[in-house]
């Protein structure tokens, strides 16, 4: 079923495409420290560029802490609903992982049947010379 959807734009690109994307950022950094100090009004008329540079420094990792903070807080949160809908019993909760690796057992296993069986008729099956003997 899977190998029937059309591939999406990105999954055909190698890591190394995505270098336009890094250089872009670099110089969006760039830009910004210049316009920060640029605008900082240092009467000295001297660029505070290394100050700039820190101060984005600092922004770009706040955010990545505030995002792993909430990354964190939500599968802890999650966590705490699960518990609490299956009543806080440790029996319960066993069970339920139970369940949810039989689930995904079966997901896998449904997945490699798909991967390891090719469509008769299909492209690639008629140019490796397959019969449809195959079943």
């Amino acid at each position: 079923m899977l190998s029937a959807l059309p591939p999406t734009g990105w999954e055909s690109r190698y890591p190394r495409a995505w270098a336009g994307a890094l250089v872009l950022l670099a110089l969006l950094a760039a830009a910004t420290t210049v316009v920060v100090a640029l605008g900082s009004g240092d009467p000295s008329g001297r660029l505070p560029l290394g100050a700039a540079a820190v101060a984005l420094a600092e922004l770009f990792r706040s955010a990545l802490l505030a995002g792993a903070g909430l990354l964190s807080a939500s599968w802890q949160g999650l966590g705490m609903a699960i518990w609490e809908a299956l009543g806080g019993s440790k029996l319960s909760f066993a069970l339920f992982a139970v369940l949810v690796l039989g689930v995904d057992l079966l997901f896998l296993r449904f997945l490699s049947r798909s991967w390891r069986a090719e469509p008769t008729g299909s492209p690639s099956a008629e140019r490796s010379g397959r019969s449809r003997e195959r079943g």
